[in-house]
């Protein structure tokens, strides 16, 4: 598997972060669930999910 450099791990949260939080402001909004807060601990969270799982057949 590929290691990433740390300032680009870093980048990618901060990318999470951000549009997480855009689409939690967004919703927050709009009076929906699952607002800003939610989002901006759910997004970064999920980023580094994705990008193990970002091409499982690599090895094959």
């Amino acid at each position: 598997m590929e290691q990433i450099a740390l300032n680009e791990a870093l980048l990618r949260l901060g990318v999470a972060i951000l549009f997480g939080g855009l689409i939690g402001f967004e919703r927050e909004r709009a009076n929906m669930a699952a607002g800003l807060r939610t989002h901006i601990l759910v997004w970064p969270g999920l980023c580094p999910g994705h990008d193990c799982g970002d091409n499982p057949f690599r090895g094959l």
